[in-house]
Order: C-alpha cells, then sequence, then structure tokens
C-alpha cells in the first residue's frame, strides 16, 4: 500500500457560464510514500485555466507562478488528472492532503470539468492536517494550524519562499 500526499494550487475564477466564483485548480503536485513513509515517486503538472485566463495578483504573490510559466507547461485539466491517476497507481493507494479543502476542490473541478459528481480514483482519502494535530500537545481545542506552522512545531525546515508550490508543500507534509 502506498500513499499518496497530493496538493493544488488554485486560482480564483469567476464562471460567467454558472454566475458565481469557483477555485480553478492551476497546479496540482504529490509525493508518493511506501509502506516504510519513504518518498519513492513525485508528480507535478502546472494546468491550463478554462474558466478565467487571468492569474489573479494574490494568486501570483503566494505562489509565484506566473502567467509565461503556465502558457508554456500547462496542459488541460483532464489530461492532467488522467496523467495524475495513471501515475498514482490508485487502486492501491491512500490520498492525503493538507485539509480536506483541496479534496473539495477538487471535486468541484471534477464536476465542472469531467460533468462527473465525485473524483473516480480517490476511493481512500485521510486529511494529513487533522492526522498531525492529534500529536500536538499544546493545541488542546484542535484549531487548525498551518502546514508552515506545524512543520515549526515537528522540527522541519522550511523555506518559506518556497510554500504555496504544490510540489514543495507536498514534501513538508510528507516530512
Amino acid at each position: 500500500m502506498n500513499f499518496v500526499i497530493f496538493d493544488l494550487e488554485w486560482n480564483n475564477a469567476y464562471n460567467y457560464k454558472a454566475q458565481t466564483g469557483m477555485n480553478e485548480i492551476i497546479e496540482i503536485g504529490a509525493v508518493m510514500l511506501d509502506e516504510r513513509l519513504q518518498i519513492v515517486d513525485t508528480f507535478k503538472q502546472l494546468i491550463l485555466p478554462k474558466v478565467s485566463k487571468r492569474l489573479t495578483g494574490r494568486f501570483k504573490d503566494l505562489t509565484h507562478i506566473t502567467p509565461d510559466e503556465v502558457k508554456q507547461n500547462g496542459i488541460p485539466f483532464e489530461e492532467a488528472f488522467r496523467d495524475f491517476e495513471r501515475w498514482s497507481g490508485a487502486d492501491n493507494c491512500v490520498f492525503m492532503s493538507w485539509s480536506d479543502s483541496d479534496l473539495y476542490v477538487l471535486a468541484g473541478n471534477y464536476k465542472y470539468f469531467s460533468q462527473r459528481a465525485h473524483v473516480p480514483f480517490m476511493q481512500r482519502y485521510a486529511d494529513a492536517q487533522k492526522y498531525c494535530m492529534r500529536f500536538l500537545t499544546d493545541n488542546p481545542n484542535n484549531n487548525q494550524i498551518s502546514l508552515a506552522h506545524c512543520a515549526e512545531k515537528f522540527q522541519i525546515s522550511v523555506e518559506e519562499e518556497n510554500l504555496h508550490r504544490a510540489l514543495e508543500d507536498c514534501y513538508v507534509a510528507a516530512a
């Protein structure tokens, strides 16, 4: 059994078709851990936006992803997640993310782009944030904790400028 820790970076977009805002996935990153929790593989892919071609200032400031980078290296959502599913070997793994917000955004993007109400290949899922919070003795109310703050608590070295890039966040969550 493998564990796949994935992270998504998304852009806030206004969906004129649905007359509502949505979080459109622009990047996915993942690390695969074996049964001994050792990293055995990684996955990283930029995704071409369809809903809004414009990346918000907040998104660019947070991730340092540029429109040129997305244009040069991005692929359509459907292709990116077909590649991710193949890479993961979905039948033999547990998927994890830092909080379940990425899972909800992924489900929303699947519904919009693939007309599926769920992510078909994610049969097993765990919230890494909730799992880590159980080990923090100075968090008696189980308040949500950021990935950077959790890394600090566990004395994991983090380069702040690299946070909020999908693959780098996965490395921190795995540690």
